[in-house]
């Protein structure tokens, strides 16, 4: 009897752990900044990071964008860039309308309740080096990216963040990710990446911050790196310049309105402090 009561509290407590845990990820990741503009395609597209303000990593971190056109609204559900983000970092993301960019009036933006704890992977992936390149309308970043661990780094992606801030810092205007070369990367040895997005106009691409991760390896730290590159492309034919949009105050959900003479969004919410 008495082994059968210490079962019962047991699996309590698993159950209670399991329901708890998720709980307890999801509430350390917050979403620190976005914005919303026409890109060089005249279609509407948000960007935007979270952050881990925890002390353990979390997985599985989705947010949902959900658009509003006179047509209606349409929901983009998409995960941020990083697979893993560990306590005290960010993590960029990107969404667009379904709807042609200039028939967009506003949009909505909040955490979806998927995100788990996760393991902490040993750190010891490092960007040695990297540079970025204006071709045209796009931006091109090459580098390489090393694995100090004792075991093969497997499936090794850098992701790359641009700004436009120094350091790292403003609003985010472009995130992609690719695979390195070899994308197993073996201990001791390096891979090479690239990584492109366009560039739309109006926009300042001054900083960019590479961080790159494995099946088993995180990045030791975030690769800074300045740009100060702006693009000078000439808009979509349906991109109009008052329908672009921009904000400087964070918020976990905030919906934006535009205004027809004033190419900024406001924000109705608060960033809850």
């Amino acid at each position: 009897m008495i082994f059968t009561g210490f079962a019962i509290i047991a699996l309590t407590l698993l159950m209670f752990a399991v329901y708890v845990e998720p709980a307890k990820a999801a509430e350390q990741i917050a979403i620190v900044s976005h914005q919303g503009f026409l890109d060089s395609t005249g279609y509407y597209v948000v960007y935007g990071e979270v952050k881990n303000n925890g002390d353990t990593p979390a997985k599985n971190v989705y947010v949902k964008i959900t658009f509003s056109s006179p047509s209606g609204s349409d929901e983009d559900e998409v995960e941020i860039s990083l697979h893993t983000i560990l306590p005290g970092r960010k993590a960029s993301f990107m969404g667009d309308a379904s709807a042609q960019g200039s028939t967009v009036t506003g949009y909505q933006i909040e955490l979806m309740d998927l995100t788990m704890p996760t393991e902490d992977l040993p750190k010891v992936l490092e960007i040695v080096s990297a540079n970025s390149e204006v071709t045209m309308i796009n931006m091109m970043i090459t580098g390489t990216v090393k694995n100090n661990g004792a075991e093969t780094a497997t499936y090794t992606r850098v992701y790359a963040t641009a700004y436009d801030g120094p350091s790292g810092t403003g609003n985010v205007v472009a995130t992609a990710g690719g695979t390195a070369q070899p994308y197993n990367v073996d201990p001791g040895q390096t891979g090479t990446f690239q990584i492109g997005f366009f560039m739309t106009s109006g926009k300042s691409y001054t900083s960019i911050v590479l961080v790159a991760e494995s099946d088993q390896y995180e990045a030791t730290t975030e690769y800074v790196t300045a740009t100060g590159q702006s693009s000078t492309t000439s808009p979509s034919a349906s991109a109009s310049p008052t329908s672009q949009a921009s904000s400087a105050a964070p918020s976990s959900s905030a919906s934006l309105n535009p205004s027809p003479s004033i190419p900024e969004f406001s924000f109705l919410l608060p960033f809850p402090y």
